[in-house]
């Protein structure tokens, strides 16, 4: 809804269909003095609240924020704004100012988290090539699958030269599998909702989902070039409802494709993975939000961001509320033609809030190598695992980045050890709960730049000499206040070229 007082305000929120999600009556926040709507996703393991609306990018913001049965110091993420928070007393709210259209973490005691999604001001695509949905007999529908006629929209576009974007408005729209085709861009408005049909007659089996060659999904595409989804507008995975049938299966599922932006949207409630994607090259995702369940203790495979046997991709300024790991670089050994070698993934300004790893390379390393990899500018609000390599099968993983790394708070409430969070995890081995060739050897790692406000295990092990780990670099890796020592690195007899650079001065580390 744009404001007279500040057109370039427009709170996304207040355009979602009715109903889609219950307001927050417990937490007000305002922008600039305008009132933005909170929304509740209370049917998630750990209920937590989202904020999303535009502002002004070069400009600063004065953010106003009361809760109700308020207890404890307010703290905003990522931690590296140094945003300064006037407590909340008596009637008067809590509050700060930040710069731009950044995407932020709030912890409150008494709240938990509040999640705040802002973008840079846009416009929905016009003029000649668009088709609006609507166009084809595409409206909202709160009641009815439209499947077939979602399908035949996207189509469409995709086989007519002179059509390139099918438009969805503000509304619910209900729907079974799609495949989305080459030469086609979905952008979803402010308020629109893509949601997966209940009912099971509208859904791939699920014996063959979740995880191989006919991976089932509820957003798919096969061998396309030239694939965009964009704009502020969800697609939801309808997990609360088909988790009681034992859907397992992802909801974002692209394959051997290449040319491929994902840019703006919201994917939330997915019933397995979130988004994978599988083979493809040159990818560009960037402002993506992925709202998953996270339960209290232990995780559930909701894994954020997959990219798996894929090449030159870049996925870039993300906000992540993920059951299991956030990012997590993959090749899996499927029998589908498109297993390939890993190289070029870039990933950068990423916040997250997840039970397993968030920088991740693995637990699926089949090819023969997955190289130039590079985690950067990353901010883990909560993690149980921060840098994570695990190379369990055949892979060389070299040539490995992890650069100006954020830690707030480790979760050590996963099986194993009572303090087995873990900030550094580098291990080529063969564990016994899965079947691996225990073949994959990790060379020339540089983590630089790590900060954790929590003390946490930092392990490197390989599996022999043959298949171990060498030529490790850190370089300004802070642990609760103080520099890591070699004496508090855990490594096996494996790991060849291992060297701690002296830390920098605490003012001087970026």
């Amino acid at each position: 809804m744009n404001s007279q007082n500040n057109p370039q305000i427009v709170d996304f929120n207040t355009l979602l269909p009715s109903g889609y999600l219950p307001t927050a009556e417990q937490v007000n926040v305002s922008v600039d003095g305008i009132p933005l709507r909170v929304v509740r996703y209370s049917h998630c393991d750990v209920p937590f609240y989202f904020v999303h609306a535009s502002l002004a990018e070069n400009v600063e913001h004065g953010l106003a924020l009361s809760v109700k049965r308020h207890h404890g110091d307010i703290r905003v993420y990522p931690s590296r704004l140094g945003l300064e928070v006037t407590p909340q007393q008596d009637k008067q709210p809590a509050a700060f100012r930040f710069s731009g259209a950044p995407y932020l973490v709030v912890e409150c005691e008494g709240l938990g988290y509040l999640m705040l999604a802002f973008e840079p001001p846009a416009s929905d695509p016009e003029g000649p090539g668009v088709l609006r949905a609507a166009d084809l007999g595409v409206t909202p529908n709160n009641v009815h699958v439209q499947t077939p006629a979602l399908q035949a929209a996207i189509d469409r576009v995709s086989a007519d030269s002179d059509l390139h974007t099918l438009v969805l408005p503000p509304g619910l729209y209900r729907a079974g599998d799609l495949h989305l085709r080459s030469n086609c861009r979905l952008h979803l408005c402010g308020g629109a909702v893509l949601q997966a049909s209940d009912n099971a007659a509208d859904i791939g089996d699920p014996s063959v989902g979740g995880f191989g060659p006919k991976r089932a999904a509820f957003i798919n595409a096969l061998s396309v070039e030239n694939l965009s989804i964009t704009g502020p507008g969800h697609i939801d995975g309808n997990r609360p409802v088909l988790d009681l049938q034992r859907y397992f299966r992802d909801m974002v599922c692209i394959k051997g494709c290449r040319s491929l932006r994902i840019d703006g949207p919201v994917f939330s409630s997915s019933c397995n993975w979130n988004t994978h994607l599988r083979g493809c090259e040159d990818v560009e995702v960037t402002r993506l939000k992925i709202l998953n369940n996270r339960p209290p203790v232990g995780f559930i495979n909701t894994d954020g961001l997959n990219p798996d046997c894929c090449r030159r991709v870049a996925i870039r300024q993300c906000l992540m509320h993920t059951g299991d790991d956030a990012v997590a670089v993959k090749s899996c050994g499927e029998d589908d033609g498109l297993l390939g070698d890993v190289a070029d993934i870039v990933v950068s300004d990423l916040l997250a809030i997840n039970n397993s790893a968030t920088a991740k390379i693995g637990t699926e390393t089949h090819a023969a190598r997955m190289e130039r990899i590079r985690f950067e500018r990353i901010d883990a609000v909560h993690t149980a695992r921060l840098c994570v390599i695990d190379a369990f099968d055949l892979a060389d993983i070299r040539d490995v980045v992890f650069e100006d790394i954020r830690l707030n708070r480790l979760d050590h409430s996963r099986p194993g050890s009572a303090s087995d969070g873990r900030l550094i995890d580098l291990h080529a081995s063969a564990p016994t709960w899965r079947k691996v060739k225990g073949r994959s050897r990790i060379e020339n790692v540089h983590i630089r730049n790590l900060i954790s406000d929590e003390p946490g295990r930092c392990l490197i092990t390989g599996l022999s000499e043959e298949y171990g780990v060498s030529r490790v670099r850190l370089e300004n890796v802070r642990v609760a206040g103080k520099a890591l020592q070699m004496e508090d690195l855990e490594q096996s007899g494996s790991v060849r070229e291992l060297t701690l650079d002296p830390p920098a001065e605490p003012n001087s580390v970026g």
